[in-house]
């Protein structure tokens, strides 16, 4: 049944902002690949993009506010070598980097890592909440994205790339910002957002003490795209199929942060962060996972209130010292996440314990201390230091409770040497020892050189390194899948994820706005965690089944146990094409195209796609500068070859290709008040399209393209700064 909603009445007072808008965003190329830009992730201190040793790009805030953004995918989605892909359960983002998944991304907010899925605090497909927990646009001074290895100097997680948000400092006088900001479908199937925002910053003591506050808050309405779940229903057109289970239900998110700076003389700075974000998610009808209620009384499953909460809470004290050509930058970071609405899954027969609350927890504690000391007048600058990493998980799932703890310290050090002006080398190593796996050494090596003003060629190779997550390191039982019916077993016998990358770059820069780059990159990857379905031998007793005891979820042993093996190598390459053409001096070109190739190498999918990132990238733009107020701008993107499955004929199936476009801009009213808005998939390209497909065994059903995404959307949002 199709469900009509009512177009609010704000839809004409945003159509006519937008005709008073007329137009978007300062030019792609200024803010997204200037060589000129000052970084610090790719060393741990300052330098300029052409002089840092790693492939970066920076994102400013400027940048960001003219676009719709409420997580960090929505503004790294333009680079190239990043896939953002949105999660099927809450509909957050997850973010990849050069053929690596969502996992080995590494975010970080002022150099402090974020908490992620694979602690184990959400699970069953729910960690694509984890890219919405980080400040509003107003409190963001820039984004740091490093594509390619980083653990030498950040360690675990970094394997596929590092993502830095880099925060505002706070301000010597007083100031702030409001932002409003709405969506409006023209496709009534999905739903209506809005949201607002606000940061204020200033001195408490002049020169001493100062503060910085910023929140956000969005409202997300339910989608009601229906699409038929069987072939039967296609044939009757009766659909139960609902978009709102793939990502669309409504929801509520907030974050609040608030910091203060304190600078006892020009050599010492102080920062106490204090974070709390929450995201709430509307499960009444079992969009997101089946509810008790739903499960007949001779079932078993379940394991799901009417509402799913996600809470993330974040303490950071940091020092910041300056002692000439030494200084410092020294934190200890609590962190803790904690999954609410999750429930011990019903039982056949029943038990006392089935329906209670179940506690998902993650608590993370990081004390680290970065130094950077410059020598022979700055022909070598060393960072070296050393982290303190304590990770705690609880999961009081009634038939597999888990109370783990584990600790992981790390020391090291990395130096670019600046042979000549024009040429440096950085070396670097880092030792990490983790109270299971022992010790294990990343080290890197890069080469940046400017061959001219105009040329610089860049290149390097370095070792990735990432331990497995703690909650499926014991061995047993750890969890349940498939709506509370399929154990999740672990396996203390876990080793690290291994990879060894390498890369080479050359950019171009005419120094007039002309730009080009293109990089080559290769990873070989080994030991690659995945999962695997191992017969219960209490059910099937065949060779090579599992006993763990009499597991029954039906009344009868369970079939199968989806158990945690490191079974997998991989080999990544691609390359990386990137550039800027000003056509006049208003209106400029500028894109990127990506190729990945990311196959299997070993394992039962041997020679299948890694994952299932497009294997083709392309983000096409142009930017007219109209006049000192106003700008506007066309953007295209194309994405093909997503890897979907073997067919029946042993095979490889693809998702559908697809082109979107949208354009925008944005108009300066005042000198404190802006105006931005843009219309998203412009021409209303639909993205549910199922059907029958070919397989192993009896022919599935499912969707023609990779994921469900919204119809033709107006975003509109203003800015008033203070």
């Amino acid at each position: 049944m199709q469900h009509k909603k009512r177009v609010p009445g704000r839809l004409a007072y945003a159509a006519i902002l937008v005709a008073s808008a007329q137009a978007v965003f300062a030019q792609q190329a200024d803010s997204v690949k200037q060589l000129d830009s000052v970084v610090v992730t790719a060393s741990g201190f300052e330098q300029m993009i052409k002089d840092a040793p790693a492939s970066i790009s920076v994102i400013t805030r400027e940048e960001l506010e003219k676009k719709p953004f409420n997580n960090v995918a929505d503004a790294v989605a333009d680079i190239e070598g990043v896939s953002v892909e949105r999660g099927g359960k809450t509909g957050g983002m997850n973010i990849s980097i050069r053929g690596m998944g969502s996992d080995y991304t590494l975010i970080l907010v002022d150099g402090k890592r974020v908490n992620r899925n694979g602690s184990g605090a959400r699970p069953n497909g729910f960690g694509d909440v984890d890219t919405s927990f980080i400040p509003p646009v107003s409190a963001i001074e820039r984004i740091e994205v490093v594509r390619g290895p980083m653990s030498t100097l950040y360690g675990s997680d970094a394997m596929g790339g590092v993502i830095n948000i880099i925060t505002r400092k706070v301000a010597k006088e007083w100031g702030g910002s409001i932002t409003a900001d709405g969506t409006v479908q023209l496709n009534d199937t999905f739903g209506n957002g809005y949201g607002s925002s606000f940061y204020l910053s200033g001195p408490i003591k002049e020169d001493m003490l100062g503060v910085s506050i910023y929140g956000r808050y969005d409202r997300k309405m339910a989608a009601h795209e229906m699409y038929p779940a069987s072939a039967a229903e296609a044939a009757s057109g009766n659909y139960t199929g609902n978009v709102s289970g793939d990502g669309y239900t409504g929801s509520k998110m907030q974050n609040l942060g608030v910091r203060f700076a304190l600078t006892p003389n020009q050599n010492h700075d102080l920062l106490l962060d204090l974070e709390q974000g929450r995201q709430r998610y509307d499960n009444s009808t079992g969009q997101l996972g089946t509810l008790n209620s739903e499960v007949a009384p001779n079932a078993a499953g379940g394991g799901y209130d009417p509402e799913q909460r996600y809470d993330r809470s974040r303490y950071a004290l940091t020092h910041l010292g300056r002692y000439g050509n030494l200084s410092s930058d020294s934190s200890i970071l609590y962190e803790t996440t904690e999954t609410i609405g999750r429930t011990n899954p019903m039982s056949r027969p029943r038990k006392p314990i089935d329906g209670t609350p179940r506690t998902l927890e993650y608590d993370n504690l990081v004390l680290d201390s970065k130094w950077n000391l410059s020598l022979l007048d700055d022909t070598h600058n060393l960072t070296f230091g050393g982290q303190w990493r304590e990770q705690k998980f609880v999961n009081s799932l009634a038939e597999a409770p888990l109370d783990l703890k584990q600790w992981q310290w790390a020391l090291y050090l990395e130096n670019e040497w600046r042979v000549v002006d024009d040429f440096a080398i950085t070396l670097g190593a880092r030792y990490d020892r983790n109270e299971q796996f022992g010790g294990n050494w990343s080290p890197r090596a890069y080469a940046v050189w400017n061959a001219s003003p105009n040329w610089t060629v860049k290149g390097g190779v370095s070792r990735g390194y990432k331990t497995p997550d703690l909650n499926v390191m014991t061995d047993g039982i750890i969890g349940l899948r498939g709506q509370g019916t399929i154990p999740e077993v672990g396996s203390a016998s876990l080793v690290p994820e291994k990879s060894v990358s390498s890369e080479i770059g050359v950019y171009f820069d005419d120094l007039q706005g002309s730009k080009a780059n293109i990089t080559l990159f290769h990873t070989a990857f080994k030991d690659k965690l995945n999962t695997n379905n191992v017969p219960n031998c209490r059910a099937n007793n065949v060779p090579g089944c599992l006993d763990l005891g009499d597991w029954r979820r039906n009344g009868a042993p369970v079939d199968n146990f989806v158990v945690w093996e490191n079974v997998d190598e991989a080999t990544i390459r691609g390359v990386e094409l990137g550039g800027a053409l000003p056509l006049t001096e208003a209106l400029t070109f500028s894109g990127n195209y990506t190729f990945t190739d990311a196959k299997r190498d070993s394992g039962a999918n041997m020679g299948a796609p890694l994952n299932s990132e497009a294997r083709h990238r392309l983000n096409m733009r142009l930017d007219w500068r109209i006049n000192t107020q106003a700008s506007a701008w066309l953007r295209a993107e194309y994405r093909a070859k997503q890897y979907a499955r073997i067919n029946a004929e042993g095979k490889q199936d693809f998702y559908n290709p697809y082109w979107l476009f949208g354009v925008g801009g944005s108009y300066q009213l005042t000198k404190t008040i802006s105006i931005n808005a843009s219309v998203e998939n412009l021409l209303n390209k639909k993205f549910v399209d199922y059907g029958r497909y070919s397989t192993t065994g009896n022919p599935g059903w499912g969707n023609a393209y990779y994921k469900n995404l919204e119809g033709r959307r107006l975003w509109v949002s203003a800015n008033m700064t203070f």
